[in-house]
This record gives C-alpha cells, sequence and structure tokens, in this order.
C-alpha cells in the first residue's frame, strides 16, 4: 500500500522530472558542412535578376530573390534533388519572436561580406514602433555563410545594436566588397542610416561614420538609403 508519504514522494518525483524535461532546451540545428575553400558554384545573377549560388554547401543551386528591396521581400528557395523549395523569408531563417513578445519586423540582406566564395546572411528582428523612444532589437547578426534554410551559418557575430527597419546591399566606398546599410529608429521621429563595409576581419566593419547618416523624419528607407549594389559583385550566370 501507498501511504500519503508514499503518494507526496511519487508527485514530488513526477514533478523534478516534469522540470527537467521542460527546462532541457532542444539541441539547436546544425550549420552546414564547413567549408575547404570557395564555393564551387560561385554566385552569379540569372537573366530574371534572381541571384544563383549553392547558399547551404549541399551541392544544389539555390535562389534568391527579393535582393533589391529593404529586406522585407527577400527570400530564398533552397534547392535539392526534386527542385526548388518554397522561398525561406527573413522571419523563416530568424525563427519565431519568443512567446509573450508582439510581432517583429525582420528584414534580411545576404552578400559575400568576407570575401571567402559563399554568401552571408545579415538579419535583424526589431518591435514595431510604439511611441518615441527606440525599442533595443532581440536580434541584428551577420551569420557567416554557408548558412542553413534555417539560418544558421559557421558563425555569428553582432552587427551594431540598432533598432533595425531596413536592410540592403550597397557600395559605399568602391571597391570589391559588398557593403551593407542599415536604416534604424533613432527616436523621436527621427530615423538614421548605419554604414557597414565588407571586407573586414569579421565581414562587416563597425559602423563608418563619414558614410552614416541621420535625421530622416519621415520612415521611407527605399528612398533615404543608397541604391541596390548586389548585382555589381556577380557577374551575370551565362557569360
Amino acid at each position: 500500500m501507498i501511504t500519503g508519504q508514499g503518494h507526496r514522494g511519487l508527485w514530488a518525483a513526477a514533478a523534478l522530472g516534469l522540470t527537467l524535461t521542460g527546462c532541457t532546451p532542444p539541441d539547436p540545428p546544425p550549420p552546414p558542412p564547413e567549408p575547404s575553400g570557395p564555393s564551387a558554384f560561385p554566385p552569379c545573377s540569372d537573366s530574371s535578376g534572381r541571384l544563383i549560388a549553392d547558399v547551404d554547401n549541399d551541392g544544389h543551386l539555390d535562389r534568391v530573390t527579393g535582393t533589391e528591396g529593404t529586406g522585407t521581400g527577400l527570400g530564398i528557395s533552397f534547392g535539392g534533388e526534386s527542385g526548388f523549395a518554397r522561398p525561406r523569408t527573413p522571419g523563416d531563417l530568424l525563427g519565431s519572436s519568443p512567446e509573450g513578445e508582439e510581432e517583429e519586423e525582420v528584414t534580411a540582406a545576404v552578400a559575400d561580406f568576407d570575401g571567402d566564395g559563399w554568401l552571408d546572411l545579415a538579419i535583424a528582428a526589431a518591435a514595431p514602433i510604439r511611441g518615441d523612444d527606440p525599442i533595443p532589437p532581440r536580434v541584428t547578426e551577420l551569420r557567416l555563410g554557408p548558412f542553413s534554410d534555417q539560418g544558421v551559418g559557421q558563425r555569428t557575430d553582432e552587427l551594431d545594436p540598432e533598432a533595425t527597419y531596413g536592410l540592403r546591399v550597397v557600395d559605399f566606398d568602391d571597391d570589391e566588397h559588398p557593403d551593407l546599410a542599415s536604416y534604424y529608429y533613432q527616436g523621436d521621429g527621427v530615423y538614421g542610416m548605419n554604414a557597414l563595409l565588407g571586407g573586414a576581419e569579421d565581414g562587416l566593419s563597425d559602423r563608418v561614420e563619414r558614410f552614416s547618416e541621420f535625421d530622416f523624419t519621415h520612415r521611407e528607407p527605399e528612398e533615404d538609403l543608397p541604391p541596390p549594389a548586389l548585382d555589381q559583385f556577380h557577374p551575370a550566370c551565362d557569360t
């Protein structure tokens, strides 16, 4: 016969087991295989303006669309034996926001920022603007490629901790490396642009003041950011 004390012991053990189970986070998804050198399929632009590359180092070509926007319309269709999967959005690549937090605005951009022959993923998640003060973003990261269909790269580096609402690959300094322009909310209705230069040791530099701007009093990243320049860093696929 199980006594009241025995019942309490069983319930305590069960509760402990549930607690331990509930507190164990799932293993994070793995990154793609580490490359031994540049990709065998260097990124190129096709006749439809799509960026074609082996993003995840699986030997299959992938398609990137929406590269001329400001990061919200980016889509990556990962290729496989049966063709291309549905496009993965910036939100898909980042994953859902933590439970209890309001919906985030997720932006992303891809380019070979570190010059190793693989596309890298710049991604940012910021809460919608409420009031005059900026809300610190949950994510502003550069994930060095190759990266997976879940946005997991070989290494992750933090970018400038601004509430970012637009990302675009541009050319600030007229060199061989793509650069990144980020559009952020400064507070009190004022927006600004951070300039991050490609080719740095970690892929992107810290903010470069001589190219950065602020005091945009309207939210129009398409107009305020420099023109997109990703296609100038990659040849046409048919050449």
